[in-house]
């Protein structure tokens, strides 16, 4: 058996060779941040030549406005947060933390107004916890 010679698998296939690069210009740094102009370089494919547009970051607004209204709501929706962990003692804690988690939904519902509510349903169903759903109804309106 060691006399044979074997083969490397799908020896029948050209062998690949990926395409070179173009490098970037010498003459100055590179952008330290991807919202800093880059220079233009084409990429050459078999489907023709692909040019990058230039990065851009839309507006953010992640500041909402917290007045004393909407911190009763968040220190809510953060104690609806924390029956979470309620919910993992045995036996009783499961119980325990859906009857206190009602009563704070309820003071959540009761305090914020009903765009506010529509804007907290909205986020409350895709994200694991209360706190951010209800930052995020607040960034919304």
């Amino acid at each position: 058996m060691a006399d044979k010679q074997s083969k490397p698998p799908l020896s029948f296939l050209p062998k690949f060779t990926p395409p070179s690069l173009p490098t970037p210009p010498k003459d100055g740094p590179l952008p330290a941040s991807p919202t800093q102009k880059r220079p233009d370089v084409p990429i050459q494919t078999p489907f023709g030549r692909i040019h990058f547009p230039q990065p851009e970051l839309p507006p953010i607004n992640l500041k909402p406005e917290i007045d004393e209204r909407r911190r009763q709501a968040l220190s809510h929706a953060v104690a609806i947060d924390g029956t979470k962990l309620l919910a993992l003692v045995p036996v009783i804690g499961d119980q325990l933390a859906e009857t206190i988690t009602d009563f704070h939904r309820a003071e959540v519902n009761s305090i914020l107004t009903k765009e506010e509510n529509a804007e907290l349903n909205k986020y409350n169903k895709p994200s694991p916890f209360m706190t951010i759903a209800i930052l995020r109804s607040f960034i919304k309106t």
